[in-house]
């Protein structure tokens, strides 16, 4: 899962429904779609995000 780290869209924002509307589930909205990555409960994952929402540090291991 971390190789995914720099994958999640993290500019919520500047989503529009036409870009999303082959990747949300059947039966949620876009208005729920948006609630729900902004939460935290759905992650949206792209080659190459706007800004990435989390950036995977190999140097500052615990």
């Amino acid at each position: 899962m971390a190789c995914e780290f720099g994958q999640v869209e993290g500019d919520i924002e500047a989503l529009n429904e036409r870009d999303l509307g082959n990747v949300m589930p059947d039966g949620v909205s876009f208005s729920q779609f948006k609630e729900k990555l902004d939460s935290g409960e759905f992650a949206l994952l792209t080659d190459t995000p706007m800004r990435p929402a989390m950036v995977h540090d190999n140097t500052n291991k615990l």
